[in-house]
């Protein structure tokens, strides 16, 4: 693979892949070995993807869920405990208003896939051409989807206040 185009894919890309691989496992470290693995495996292919955006969603996904189910035999996992126990660092940092962070949170409450698609298409800029590919649905679907979910995300920052 040419390394010019893995250099402009990881300049146009990083950032958002980043804060994706931060929403699925909420640590920094975590993150940015998923991303670095993605890249690892881009420099691999013997030629580019068609779409190296979605390939490296997918691939920086498929290594969370892979990750996820051998710590799953592993040890036992309580998500609702771990949940609880974050404490936001790099979160901070990146959305330093208090609004901003509310909204973040909120996304993250959202069942799946409605997070999801949230995340992707505002924070990675997917269109919903993208999504619905990444998805496996119709592009009507993906629409009535995000609709959903900003409805329901209208209705947790209305709890809130």
């Amino acid at each position: 693979m040419d390394e010019k185009v893995v250099e402009a894919s990881y300049l146009a890309y990083a950032q958002p892949l980043f804060l994706y691989a931060l929403s699925l496992t909420k640590d920094e470290q975590k993150a940015e070995q998923l991303v670095s693995d993605a890249y690892y495996k881009l420099l691999c292919q013997a030629q580019a993807p068609a779409q190296i955006k979605f390939w490296l969603l997918r691939v920086v996904k498929t290594s969370f869920i892979d990750h996820y189910r051998r710590q799953k035999y592993r040890q036992t996992i309580n998500l609702a405990q771990q949940q609880a126990t974050f404490t936001p660092s790099f979160e901070v940092a990146i959305l330093q208003k208090e609004r901003n962070r509310r909204l973040y949170f909120a996304i993250l409450s959202l069942k799946y896939p409605y997070n999801e698609l949230i995340l992707l298409f505002y924070f990675a800029d997917c269109s919903t051409a993208e999504l619905a590919q990444y998805f496996q649905l119709s592009i009507n679907q993906v629409r009535v989807y995000l609709h959903r979910a900003r409805k329901q995300l209208r209705e947790v920052l209305a709890d809130e206040n």
